[in-house]
């Protein structure tokens, strides 16, 4: 079954059966909906082959949020195509034939330019990029986690219709997943910064993934408003010292996270790439009106990563910045 990564354009192609052909018909039916979310129309000449993409109409219905908790699985969008061709303009005249691929699967990653077009993944698939990779394909997976932490390692299923998350204990150095795949862990004490802020992130493979910063992290805030002049005159012609005169208005302050990595190796240079591309993101951060934890979505501010090797720096170590994703002062209305 193809699984498709939507978040990268998706084609479909065919060709009528005749020369009587003029138009052909999409039709796009998502999670066995009783009838077709989007229909779609175009000329169609004959016998030549006829290409629609559909990945941003099915992107629109997918849903992934997080709360902190993983789920032991996420299904995937089930996407179910047709294309059926006409002798008649705009999908009039009578049906000349139809085609009708399998079931595909979506889930909200991408591929990139030098994969080709269509991206897809493969059922039982492990969805991080923690690893490194010797000829012949062979990858060895490898992640970092403060001690006595468990964790979750995203993968897809045997079919390919949902995203598991298989759990790693609180010790161990190594973790063997449901498809056989083998992750390395490497475990690390806390410093004087504590064991750092858990970052949540939606990957390349369309998968909720989770790393640590462990290193330095620093908190602020930084405030914006507008002011105007105001008439503090009374009716007697005197004033009120203790009246602003310029008054501000439209008080807005966002919360900002600078947050340091440990030492890495240098294929963390595509799992952090795979983070500042990411549309989704999470920190888990302790709040000081509540005195609890909470998994709070945040904005990334880093736009720029310079890849870093051991050769030209030495020790790999990287910087990121967020925003948290909503205003400090409430103002949800």
């Amino acid at each position: 079954m193809p699984n498709k990564l939507l978040r990268s354009p998706q084609n479909i192609s065919s060709s009528g059966s005749t020369s009587a052909v003029q138009s052909a018909q999409l039709t796009i039916t998502l999670d066995n909906a009783a009838a077709p979310e989007y229909t779609i129309i175009k000329p169609s000449i004959g016998t030549a082959t006829v290409v629609f993409e559909y990945a941003e109409l099915c992107r629109d219905y997918l849903n992934l949020t997080f709360n902190g908790s993983y789920p032991s699985s996420i299904n995937a969008l089930k996407i179910d195509l047709e294309i059926k061709f006409f002798d008649g303009v705009n999908g009039t005249g009578s049906l000349v034939n139809t085609y009708t691929p399998p079931s595909q699967y979506g889930y909200d990653g991408y591929g990139v330019f030098v994969e080709g077009s269509s991206p897809t993944i493969p059922a039982s698939e492990t969805c991080i990029s923690n690893y490194t990779q010797a000829s012949g394909g062979v990858k060895t997976y490898t992640i970092y986690t403060p001690s006595s932490y468990a964790g979750k390692i995203p993968l897809l299923n045997s079919t390919g219709t949902a995203m598991l998350y298989e759990s790693y204990s609180t010790s161990g150095d190594s973790h063997t997943l449901s498809n056989g795949d083998v992750i390395n862990i490497i475990r690390y004490g806390c410093s004087r910064f504590g064991n750092g802020l858990q970052v949540f992130f939606v990957n390349k493979y369309g998968a909720i993934q989770q790393e640590w910063f462990t290193l330095k992290n620093i908190e602020s805030i930084r405030s914006t408003s507008e002011k105007y002049n105001r008439n503090i005159i009374d009716a007697s012609g005197s004033y009120d010292i203790n009246t602003h005169t310029r008054q501000e208005f439209n008080v807005k302050a966002t919360q900002e996270y600078v947050l340091n990595s440990d030492f890495m190796p240098e294929y963390y240079n595509q799992v952090y790439t795979e983070m500042m591309l990411s549309e989704q993101i999470w920190v888990r951060i302790q709040t000081f009106y509540t005195n609890s934890y909470i998994t709070t979505p945040v904005n990334i501010k880093t736009k720029t990563l310079l890849y870093k090797t051991s050769v030209n720096d030495r020790l790999v170590q990287f910087t990121f910045s967020f925003d948290l994703s909503a205003d400090y002062i409430n103002n949800i209305r």
